[in-house]
């Protein structure tokens, strides 16, 4: 049986989109007809709760913990139907439960969900940690989300240093100028410079969705309900390729 792709989404600076980015791709992934899951590991913030619109009693703490003691038997019995083709795992609101999460239960977690579904997008939270590295290398790719920011940049070169240093070349750069609300700092032949990586992926400030605020507050993953203008399909037509060039 053929598994199914995995996609880490990863930024080492908060703020930057990552989650609304992750949601977005796992939403194009249920477009063209994937069985789709969306996993939270962003395991101290739990992002993509927004997209839930009620009370969560099993999530990856629950799986985590039932595969401790022995009482795990399948991952759909702990996601979230966001619709007919599309789960969400979702992570745990309480603090202590996230540190109890280890990374052997992703492995266990990981393998299954390719056993099931056709594509998997993870959420992560914006530590670089044996977490997190261990997500890096149990994926198919890894998607760094950079935007024009001191801070990020700087980070975002360290990130790449580390993966060429440790042996992790299975990542590509979008570039999210989306979420640049302030005075752009550097040119974009500057942030290839400083990051030493290509930029594979760009979301132009006008191919993202208005009001985004406004379908979050109402738990919609933007890219599932079409607006006929340019900012869905610059969007829609982004996310395919990122996944079309995972095949």
């Amino acid at each position: 049986m053929k598994k199914g792709k995995v996609l880490c989404v990863y930024s080492p600076k908060g703020g930057v989109g990552k989650s609304i980015i992750s949601a977005n791709i796992a939403g194009s992934s249920y477009l063209i007809g994937k069985r789709t899951l969306l996993i939270d590991a962003d395991l101290y913030d739990g992002g993509l709760s927004l997209f839930v619109n009620e009370e969560i009693k099993k999530n990856i703490y629950t799986l985590s913990n039932d595969i401790k003691n022995n009482k795990y038997e399948s991952i759909l019995d702990y996601v979230y139907n966001y619709n007919e083709g599309l789960d969400i795992l979702c992570s745990t609101k309480i603090q202590l439960e996230a540190s109890l999460i280890k990374e052997k239960y992703m492995d266990k977690i990981i393998e299954d969900a390719k056993n099931i579904y056709d594509f998997i997008v993870i959420d992560t939270n914006s530590s670089y940690n044996d977490f997190n590295e261990n997500i890096f290398n149990l994926c198919d790719e890894v998607l760094l989300i950079l935007t024009n920011d001191i801070v990020n940049i700087k980070n975002m070169k360290n990130v790449i240093t580390m993966f060429n240093d440790i042996g992790i070349y299975k990542y590509k750069v979008l570039y999210n100028s989306a979420f640049d609300f302030k005075d752009q700092y550097f040119s974009y032949e500057e942030m290839i410079d400083i990051i030493g990586a290509n930029i594979d992926y760009t979301i132009l400030r006008e191919g993202f969705f208005k009001n985004i605020t406004g379908y979050l507050f109402n738990n919609k993953i933007p890219i599932l309900y079409k607006n006929n203008d340019v900012q869905y399909y610059s969007l829609l037509n982004k996310c395919n390729l990122i996944i079309n060039d995972m095949e």
